[in-house]
């Protein structure tokens, strides 16, 4: 999971996010600090982490899709949600050698770098699976990591399955899946429709309530969870190609018949994913690393994860708590928003929430949140 880290541990300032605490993680990296404690300064990552892999089935929160994964949290973007290219690239690789099987990109830029490209062909050449998020520029415009060939973009839609205000479509899109839009309450609850997961508010690092969240980046979320879910339903023996087909071929169709720009092959449908699985008997032994191309790093980007802004709704405070290196040089740290030179570009985190897709445990009531970022 490249995000802005994930809230897994109690190490002061930060602490573990309660319904986080029966969720697995392993060894990350922090490329913004250059240590090996990936914590999220920000709340973007622990929100999308938990829309994968939420500690399930303890009465708290919401339910994470694929719960009994484990997650590597990769941190290249920094508290603001900025982040350099090379930590991006770096964090790919990083992920690659350290055994992922799937990647989570919920960020973006509209500036292509061959260095990116080369990342993600060294990621599927050794059978990881790239997840991104479409970006919510509501563009048919390029947008990178999400429209190289070898990653599995996803559009964003809301709870009528019409596509998000926000969301970009185009050619590369892949799939679509629920990424809410507060601006509507079209499931009559009383509650903005948006993704639900626990996080903090990027300042007070130790409080975390529920927030509901709209963009691409919770939508990604979700098709990496199914993904997860393909992975071990089929004891690691698909690849990217077969975990890609597996996830359009199962799709639920929207809009024109049969694939278009704004919903791919349709909306994610997880119990029809499983249930197309033959049984497989054995998994494949996994093979050696492929070597790493050569690999050009001459650009910086500035990243911003993809989610849209709006108002952000949550729960009532939940106490909580959870420990963890890489390096990096902090050059263009300050440096955001940059485009058209081939120097730098706007990274945005994308994510998105919708209540069907949560799975509500046991939240109570909403009430406004303080917490109301601006991004583009």
């Amino acid at each position: 999971m490249l995000d802005t880290g994930a809230a897994y541990r109690n190490a002061l300032p930060y602490a573990q996010a309660p319904d986080l605490a029966g969720t697995a993680f392993v060894p990350g990296w922090d490329f913004v600090n250059d240590d090996a404690y990936p914590d999220d300064d920000h709340g973007h990552g622990t929100h999308i982490t938990g829309t994968i892999a939420q500690t399930t089935n303890n009465l708290l929160g919401c339910a994470g899709i694929a719960y009994g994964c484990s997650i590597m949290p990769v941190k290249v973007l920094d508290e603001n949600s900025n982040g350099l290219l090379d930590d991006v690239v770096a964090g790919i690789y990083f992920a690659v050698d350290k055994g992922a099987q799937i990647i989570n990109t919920s960020f973006g830029t509209v500036t292509p770098s061959l260095a990116l490209e080369e990342a993600v062909d060294y990621a599927t050449l050794n059978k990881v699976t790239i997840i991104c998020s479409a970006g919510n520029g509501a563009s048919s415009a390029a947008h990178y990591p999400s429209s190289y060939p070898d990653c599995i973009s996803v559009s964003a839609v809301k709870y009528d399955q019409t596509l998000a205000f926000y969301s970009n479509y185009g050619t590369d899109i892949d799939i679509c899946a629920p990424g809410g839009s507060l601006a509507y309450d079209q499931n009559l609850d009383g509650k903005p429709d948006g993704i639900v997961q626990q996080t903090h508010n990027g300042v007070d690092l130790q409080t975390f309530d529920f927030y509901i969240f709209q963009g691409t980046s919770c939508a990604a979320a979700h098709v990496t969870g199914v993904a997860a879910m393909i992975v071990g339903a089929s004891g690691g023996a698909l690849g990217p190609d077969l975990i890609r087909s597996t996830l359009t071929s199962t799709a639920r169709d929207l809009g024109t018949v049969g694939w278009d720009q704004y919903f791919g092959a349709g909306l994610l449908d997880a119990a029809a994913a499983l249930a197309s699985l033959p049984v497989i008997a054995t998994v494949a032994s996994a093979s050696a690393l492929q070597p790493i191309p050569a690999i050009s790093l001459t650009s910086y980007g500035n990243f911003i994860p993809n989610y849209a802004a709006g108002p952000q709704s949550y729960i009532p405070n939940i106490p909580w708590t959870n420990p963890w290196s890489y390096s990096r040089n902090p050059i263009a740290l300050g440096i955001t928003g940059i485009n058209g030179y081939g120097l730098s570009s706007l990274w945005q985190p994308h994510y998105s929430g919708f209540p069907f897709y949560g799975f509500p445990e046991n939240y109570g009531t909403f009430r406004q949140s303080p917490w109301n970022p601006n991004f583009p």
